[in-house]
């Protein structure tokens, strides 16, 4: 009974260790919030991509309403 309660351990740690670098961000950006005059249509933000590799990038806006369909 010990050896299997030792093993499944040892196979989540593993587990764990082999999924936790997907974890690990290649995008910065350049802020956390955007503030903007009411007079303006657009506004700039500033993605950079830190890795080797090309990324895609996906983003939206929403109100905030969690009931809006």
């Amino acid at each position: 009974m010990f050896f299997n309660t030792k093993y499944t351990a040892a196979l989540c740690f593993a587990t764990c260790v082999a999924f936790s670098s997907s974890a690990i961000a290649d995008i910065v950006i350049s802020g956390t919030r955007v503030i903007y005059k009411s007079d303006q249509k657009s506004v700039n933000i500033r993605l950079e991509n830190k890795g080797n590799n090309p990324l895609l990038v996906q983003s939206w806006l929403d109100t905030g309403d969690d009931n809006q369909c």
